[in-house]
């Protein structure tokens, strides 16, 4: 995983980065500003989380459309799988690594995941997954 990244790589990738700055200005160097009247509000950060979520959803749908070619159809849910846990996947690579497991049992572990969560039932017993038949 990466950690901070230079504002040019997050222009080249197209993410919103906060510059990175090599020094904090002294004290000498602190500047007061004029600031307009301080008002209170109630319940705006929520509709303001809920637009950036809606962004970031349509967002993630549009990448995801790009990456299986799908152009304007909705992908199946088999299609999003494959493209998140299938053989190929750098997020599948990255599960069975951290797992120390195999493929054929990360995706024993991801059919137990699905299953579990559609049953409401754990799948870790003492800090270990359970991947028995």
């Amino acid at each position: 995983m990466e950690g901070l990244v230079s504002e040019d790589v997050c222009k080249k990738r197209g993410y919103f980065c906060l510059p990175i700055s090599d020094r904090a200005p002294k004290q000498s160097e602190w500047k007061d500003e004029e600031r307009p009247e301080v008002k209170l509000s109630f319940d705006k950060t929520e509709n303001m989380i809920w637009k950036i979520a809606k962004s970031e959803i349509l967002t993630i749908r549009e990448n995801v459309k790009k990456s299986l070619n799908c152009g304007g159809s909705r992908p199946s849910i088999k299609d999003i799988e494959s493209l998140f846990f299938g053989p190929a996947s750098k997020l599948s690579s990255i599960f069975q690594a951290q797992l120390e497991i195999d493929p054929k049992t990360f995706m024993k572990f991801m059919s137990t995941l699905h299953l579990a969560k559609e049953l409401t039932i754990p799948i870790l017993h003492d800090g270990r997954i359970i991947t028995e038949d």
